[in-house]
């Protein structure tokens, strides 16, 4: 189960408006860009928590009645559950965030995944509370292990696209006859330092991380034409066309921060670094894919950091059409 945790600076805030065990429905609206999810609160002095009625929906309790946080925790699975309580505890003790996918039973019996975030908000210096959203993935998580069955042109290990029908139907494709088109950009990743892995760990944590990354990079784009690792550490990705590329670009660089968690290896978590490169078609039907390749790559080398100090980042807003 993908999982993280960083610290979080003192006086950040972002606080959740409460009504007794209830979040207001407004809070919640604006954070479902990718897919359903309710907010959540705790309050550290009671334990108190208050949901917004997603969060209710999600584990089948009836909306509006009061939660004890006992009876929650009986709900998950016990994975699940001792993570979550090791990951709570490092984020109040360093006021931190933190995330993770865990395996919940709802109150009719049925098994549920969700990703859960949390972040600790500080008063004069002391953590007093925990909020964040839960997102029901159970649906992409699905789609993923079904993805991870032989055959179809899907690479088994990572559940992506094969590399030949990245080549084929992409980089040796003639003009105007993709099977992609009409197509907006090209993302390029590169996983930093992730070669490093092989001499601590053994090669199965590379190839387990990498799977959960690859997990990760489908369910952040579910509208991606193609996924594919084109290298050892090095991912692409097919968009489709967008109406605004300025916002294509805040898009991708908003979900490619989300999968950067620290990934999780038999009680270890490997941290992960990256940098990428976005590229565009000046038309999405006519689109020279060498030049969208080499621009990419370009992006990907003069990627810097940005608010997200473990994602390396450059877009290039222009990018190439093939002339007779």
């Amino acid at each position: 189960m993908p999982h993280s945790i960083s610290r979080r600076e003192p006086g950040q805030s972002g606080l959740p408006v409460k009504v007794g065990s209830v979040i207001e429905p407004g809070l919640a609206r604006g954070a479902a860009d990718v897919a359903p999810m309710g907010a959540w609160s705790c309050d550290l002095a009671t334990e108190e928590l208050s949901w917004s009625e997603g969060v209710f929906d999600l584990f089948g309790f009836a909306r509006n009645g009061r939660i004890d946080r006992r009876e929650v925790l009986s709900h998950y699975g016990e994975e699940s559950r001792d993570l979550l309580e090791r990951l709570r505890a490092e984020a109040i003790a360093s006021c931190g965030i933190f995330s993770m996918d865990a395996q919940i039973i709802r109150a009719d019996g049925e098994e549920r995944w969700m990703r859960l975030t949390g972040t600790t908000r500080v008063s004069n210096g002391r953590p007093v509370e925990l909020y964040g959203t839960k997102q029901d993935i159970t649906e992409d998580r699905a789609q993923w292990l079904k993805r991870q069955q032989p055959g179809g042109g899907i690479d088994t290990l990572n559940s992506l696209a094969s590399r030949l029908r990245f080549v084929t139907e992409f980089l040796d494709c003639p003009t105007g006859s993709s099977p992609h088109a009409p197509l907006g950009a090209l993302l390029l990743i590169d996983l930093d330092k992730y070669a490093g892995i092989n001499q601590s760990l053994r090669l199965g944590a590379t190839e387990g991380s990498l799977g959960i990354f690859a997990q990760r990079l489908v369910s952040a784009f579910p509208d991606a034409a193609m996924v594919t690792l084109i290298g050892n550490t090095k991912f692409a990705v097919l968009l489709p066309k967008s109406r605004s590329k300025r916002a294509l670009g805040n898009r991708v660089y908003n979900r490619l921060s989300r999968v950067l968690a620290p990934v999780p290896w038999r009680g270890q978590m490997i941290a992960i670094d990256a940098s990428a490169g976005l590229a565009f078609a000046d038309h999405p039907w006519t689109f020279d894919s060498d030049a969208m390749f080499a621009a990419a790559n370009s992006a990907l080398r003069d990627a810097k950091p940005g608010d997200n100090d473990r994602l390396r980042y450059a877009t290039i807003m222009t990018g190439a059409r093939r002339t007779a």
